[in-house]
């Protein structure tokens, strides 16, 4: 399923780093705005919630900028957001580990539920960059 989704996408890499782009503003959102809000059903401290925001923030600018201006070697730069998303995948592991103690329910649902999400967004964009 991934190979054949993968596929598809890479006739399309300018809606890849869109669909990136986005996601990655909903998560700066999540973490910059609302999460902070509800922090004491969440659990992670809120310095640490605005700091992990400041990085989908950075990933976004770079994920519209390649979209808006697609890269000639396109796919070295969407090997780069991949590896930055699973770089952030595991920085998110290390701080849930590292808060363990504090994480309320709604907080492990709402970090595994992304750290999920980019497991499977990295592969696919290194998927659909070896196929550009």
């Amino acid at each position: 399923m991934l190979d054949s989704l993968a596929e598809k996408l890479s006739t399309q890499p300018r809606r890849v780093f869109l669909m990136d782009g986005l996601g990655a503003v909903i998560s700066a959102l999540a973490l910059g705005v609302g999460l902070p809000a509800i922090q004491p059903l969440i659990g992670m401290p809120r310095e640490v919630l605005l700091f992990l925001a400041a990085i989908p923030a950075g990933f976004a600018i770079y994920s519209f900028g390649c979209a808006a201006r697609l890269p000639v070697k396109w796919p070295n730069w969407l090997r780069g957001i991949a590896m930055l998303n699973a770089a952030y995948a595991g920085l998110s592991v290390a701080l849930l580990a590292a808060h363990a103690a504090q994480i309320q329910p709604l907080g492990w649902a709402y970090f595994v539920g992304e750290i999920l999400l980019l497991s499977g967004l990295a592969p696919l964009e290194w998927k659909v960059a070896a196929r550009g």
